[in-house]
Formats: C-alpha cells, sequence, structure tokens
C-alpha cells in the first residue's frame, strides 16, 4: 500500500467520514513495501513469486537504480547503473559496458568490439583485428594476404605530369618531369610510363644517331636510389651512311616491385653508349600504384 500508516479500528469506533479519507489516501499514494510489522520499508517484499507471476505489466517507467535483474534469479541476468555508466551481464558475464565516453561489447565477458571518441576496435577470441579510425580503416591490422582484404585499401595510383626528354649523356640522367611519389601499404607496386591522356602525337621512346652507326640507349627504372628495372633500346646500322634511329611504344618500360609498406620516389632514367647518340622520351607520363 501506500506510504501512509491507517489508523486501527477498536471495538464501537464509529467510522466516519476521516477514516474513509485517510482509506481513500492510501489507495492514491505510492506502493512501497512494508515489513511483517506493518512498516515502510526499503528493499522489501516483491511483486508476485516465483509460482504466482502477473501476466502482464503496463508501465510508463521502470527504475532499478543500481541494479535490475531480469528473468528469475538464478538466471543472473543483471543491468547495473549508475548516472555515467551501464553495464549488462548475463549469466553474470559482462556483454555491455558503456559510459559517456566509450562502449564495449563483450561475449561472457571476451571483448568483441570496443569504441571510443577515437577509435572503433573489432576482437575476435578477444585479440584485436581490425580498428576505424576518424580516417577510415586502419591498415595495420590487415596482416592477411588474402585477396579481398586487400582489396578494401585504395590502390594508391600516382600520376607524373606529361612530358618530353631527352638526352645525350653516357652517364644515367634524371629524366626530367618522369619522377612520382607514392605511399604503400606492401602490396607490390606497378610502374609504368604510357600515353598521356589527350595527346594527339604518339607516345615512344626513341634512340638515334646522326651517322651511320648502330645506336644503343638505357632506360631503367629507380625507386629512390635502388636500381629495380634497367632496359636497353639498340637499332643497327643500314650500311648506307643513314642516321640510324628506332622508335617504340614508351608503355615497353615497366616493372613490378616487391618492396615493403612505405613512401617511395620512382623515377626513370637515361643514358646512351655513346654521346653521337640520343634517347627520348616522347609525350608521355609515368604511372605508379599497387596492385
Amino acid at each position: 500500500m501506500g506510504e501512509a500508516n491507517l489508523n486501527y479500528r477498536v471495538n464501537d469506533q464509529i467510522i466516519d467520514e476521516d477514516w474513509y479519507n485517510e482509506l481513500n489516501n492510501a489507495l492514491e499514494g505510492n506502493i512501497v513495501p512494508r515489513n511483517t510489522s506493518g512498516v515502510v520499508t526499503n528493499e522489501a517484499g516483491s511483486v508476485g513469486t516465483d509460482t504466482y507471476k502477473w501476466l502482464d505489466g503496463r508501465f510508463q517507467n521502470v527504475y532499478g537504480y543500481t541494479k535490475l535483474q531480469v528473468g528469475l534469479p538464478a538466471w543472473n541476468n543483471i543491468i547495473n547503473s549508475t548516472s555515467t555508466n551501464l553495464n549488462i551481464k548475463r549469466n553474470n558475464l559482462d556483454i555491455l559496458d558503456a559510459s559517456n565516453s566509450e562502449l564495449r561489447l563483450k561475449r561472457d565477458n571476451v571483448a568483441v568490439l570496443y569504441a571510443n571518441v577515437t577509435n572503433t576496435d573489432i576482437y575476435v577470441a578477444g585479440i584485436l583485428k581490425g580498428r576505424f579510425t576518424s580516417t577510415g580503416m586502419s591498415g595495420t591490422y590487415l596482416t592477411d594476404d588474402t585477396t579481398p582484404k586487400r582489396k578494401m585499401v585504395p590502390l594508391g595510383q600516382q600520376t607524373s605530369a606529361q612530358s618530353s626528354f631527352s638526352t645525350n649523356s653516357a652517364s644515367f640522367v634524371d629524366a626530367t618531369g618522369f619522377s612520382i611519389s607514392i605511399t604503400t601499404t606492401g602490396r607490390p607496386v606497378f610502374i609504368t610510363l604510357k600515353h598521356a591522356e589527350g595527346e594527339l602525337d604518339p607516345a615512344s621512346i626513341n634512340v638515334s644517331t646522326v651517322s651511320d652507326n648502330s645506336a644503343t640507349g638505357f632506360v631503367r627504372i629507380m625507386r629512390d636510389s635502388t636500381q629495380v628495372a634497367l632496359y636497353q633500346i639498340r637499332t643497327s646500322s643500314d650500311g648506307l651512311d643513314n642516321a640510324a634511329s628506332i622508335s617504340l611504344p614508351s608503355s615497353v618500360v615497366n616493372t613490378l616491385d616487391i618492396v615493403g609498406a612505405g613512401t617511395y620516389v620512382y623515377k626513370i632514367q637515361l643514358k646512351v653508349f655513346s654521346t653521337v647518340y640520343s634517347c627520348s622520351i616522347i609525350e608521355s607520363k609515368l604511372y605508379a600504384f599497387e596492385l
């Protein structure tokens, strides 16, 4: 009954309107627990029993204060709460912890997902396997080289500006305009020369000489200071005292570089066998991307 204490009726007492008003006020008040002496008591009594249950309940709000148990006591399904934290247990094992700054989902006390204002982490068998940050998926945990996981990482294509370059140096020199920087995740990198989009003239690599002689040129792809591919282009004399030359599509210069994760600069270098020759790249671009 309510928090009001009703007076006991004694023999020969006249029941007047005051007694009925007192009874009415008690019925309109809060339903609170009482001990066996009929005194209002905190955390005592029950609504129904394990044997005699209420069929349905309709409530606007249910307050368990620091703890609310769901189901039979033996199930140990408990919701614990404070003003800043919420904890849910199944069979007395954590399945959710939440606060103002973080959320943890668990399976029988073992982490499944953890999220805070910075990261969202995914666990498998309690081991961290994936992380999302404010900039997207972290590549740190993509350690499995299977195709499905690797395809989730952007290809990171890099392209140089359209350019042409020519040299008659007998030592390797950088081909001006054919240099790019790329940051990789550890997958193989494909590097190639190709035709510049929209350019009407053909893209080519040329080696020539002004006299009746064979002409030899060299093209190489560098990763920083390391040579990763070397190509020779050669034409033979026709024996008629005519200038010798050869022209090939620039896309013949390409390679696959197996390199770990990092930031690298790829570039093209040229040289000729003799300074009477020339080696040129015409209307091309340098491309690099991860596979």
